[in-house]
């Protein structure tokens, strides 16, 4: 379509194999996400805002963005914590945003159900990681750091994608406790979102989970 960001704006676009996003690193992008979500609050009577978990896109950067890395990455930063904090940033904006707007609006964020599998990232926030959880680390594939949100205050709830059965290498029983204490920590709300459509799935969850 003429509005289509393909043609307004190709120049804050990111084109990986199989998806194209809006490039978290551009100021101009992150100014654009806070007008969508200020025009939803000033629109509709809406009780709360959430995000799903896609940020940099699954399976990985590598120079896709490499031109914004060139113009805006200080050069004392590493790129992944960069692109960490773009899309720290971006959370940022947004929550600030709602609370000049609305604030009794709650915003939450739904990320992927595991933080990190990488004990020294845990490590320097004093944290544990559940034990015997293995899968993906999506602290370093897409750049999403819930722990940065419930840390800077920057979210209202934390509400990761548990899809996952108990016990195996994503017990949910062991996940949801962990970032339930997590948000305790905080002093924040945790939500367990669960997948209903994979409800008897070989490898999903059962009524078990739902009556965790």
């Amino acid at each position: 379509t003429p509005l289509n960001y393909s043609n307004t704006h190709p120049e804050w676009l990111l084109h990986y194999k199989s998806s194209i996003i809006l490039d978290p690193g551009l100021p101009e992008v992150r100014q654009r996400i806070k007008e969508v979500v200020g025009d939803v609050l000033d629109k509709y009577n809406v009780d709360g805002i959430i995000f799903d978990d896609y940020f940099y896109p699954y399976g990985g950067t590598s120079d896709q963005d490499a031109a914004t890395v060139e113009k805006y990455k200080p050069a004392d930063m590493n790129v992944h914590d960069w692109r960490r904090q773009n899309v720290n940033r971006m959370v940022r904006d947004v929550y600030d945003t709602i609370q000049a707007v609305k604030p009794w609006v709650t915003f939450g964020i739904s990320p992927f159900g595991i933080w990190t599998t990488n004990y020294s990232v845990a490590s320097k926030e004093g944290i544990t990681l559940p034990a015997n959880i293995t899968g993906g680390n999506m602290y370093q594939e897409i750049y999403c750091d819930p722990v940065a949100w419930l840390k800077e205050g920057t979210i209202d709830y934390i509400s990761p994608q548990l899809y996952w059965k108990i016990g195996g290498g994503q017990d949910y029983r062991v996940l949801s406790k962990w970032w339930g204490r997590l948000a305790d920590r905080f002093g924040k709300q945790f939500y367990s979102s669960m997948a209903v459509y994979r409800y008897h799935d070989e490898g999903a969850f059962t009524v078990n989970e739902l009556q965790e």
